[in-house]
């Protein structure tokens, strides 16, 4: 099922966690100890919280689906939806669409990162690090009111905000590194599991920045799913790999030559040759181009 965007189901649990936070605990805990300081501080937190929520809401919404009919040199063929694509197309394994400059898919947006919205998305990481910065401030504050309610209000807040602070303060730096090295997530991850399959990286360190721990606990936690996307990725491509050569078993009993190239990526060019065709039961000798997919994390 494609999503046409991140309201579309299912939802993934980093997504409702960041629902839920964005929307609802963080924006009540900041009006709530607000109040008990002063106007300007209400004032100013009511537009940081609106501000956020009006972000997140347009970023969320944004679908980031490849078109053919915009003007770009079409010259791969994506083997999953079937539509000529460009170099840096990569098709989305959670979302099945094909996105132009694909980035990553993001699970705490519940949608893919790609051309049309990465700056948006730069925008929202970065502001969220500051506001969490605001957000702390306000709630040094709010300790010093004498209401028991409003200090357990600032502490449950500042344990939010330190966490939101550190996650998006880490990912502001990878995504700034990232674009200086003119680089996206995927080809980063891809380059990365080259070094580590030379013997130059240890698993741990594959997605490693300079061996940051924030990135590695990230790894650590998730590798499960990688483990799982990998084992998706083969099933796909051995089905596709089964179309194909009885499609083209078809056509050679027809007599029609078939010289379609399909591009492959690094991360699958080492696969297994075809099996050889059959043409009444001989086995013909003509050779078949490799078979892959281009597909995105």
């Amino acid at each position: 099922m494609i999503r046409n965007s991140g309201w579309s189901r299912p939802y993934s649990w980093q997504f409702i966690l960041t629902c839920t936070f964005v929307i609802f605990i963080n924006p009540t805990l900041s009006i709530f100890i607000s109040i008990h300081i002063n106007i300007i501080w209400l004032i100013s937190s009511v537009l940081a919280s609106v501000f956020q929520i009006v972000l997140f809401t347009t970023l969320v919404s944004i679908n980031p689906i490849y078109y053919q009919k915009q003007n770009y040199k079409l010259q791969n063929k994506c083997l999953i939806c079937t539509q000529l694509v460009t170099v840096r197309t990569q098709h989305c394994l959670y979302c099945d669409k094909c996105v132009h400059d694909f980035d990553h898919h993001c699970h705490y947006l519940n949608t893919c990162i790609g051309s049309k919205n990465y700056i948006l998305f730069i925008i929202f990481v970065c502001t969220t690090a500051l506001a969490a910065i605001y957000e702390f401030i306000v709630s040094i504050f709010g300790f010093l009111n004498s209401d028991l309610v409003v200090i357990l209000a600032s502490a449950a807040q500042i344990i939010v905000q330190l966490f939101f602070f550190i996650f998006t303060f880490q990912l502001s730096l990878m995504h700034f590194k990232l674009i200086l090295q003119k680089e996206t997530t995927f080809t980063f991850i891809e380059r990365q599991e080259r070094l580590q399959e030379s013997g130059k990286l240890s698993k741990r360190e594959i997605f490693a920045v300079k061996k940051c721990p924030f990135v590695n606990l990230r790894v650590a936690v998730c590798i499960t799913r990688f483990q799982f996307k990998e084992n998706f990725i083969k099933n796909k491509v051995e089905m596709k790999r089964e179309e194909v050569i009885k499609s083209r078993n078809a056509n050679l009993d027809e007599g029609v030559d078939d010289d379609e190239e399909l591009q492959i990526t690094p991360r699958l060019r080492q696969q297994k040759p075809l099996a050889p065709l059959t043409i009444n039961g001989k086995i013909n000798s003509a050779k078949l181009p490799p078979i892959s997919i281009k597909m995105g994390i």
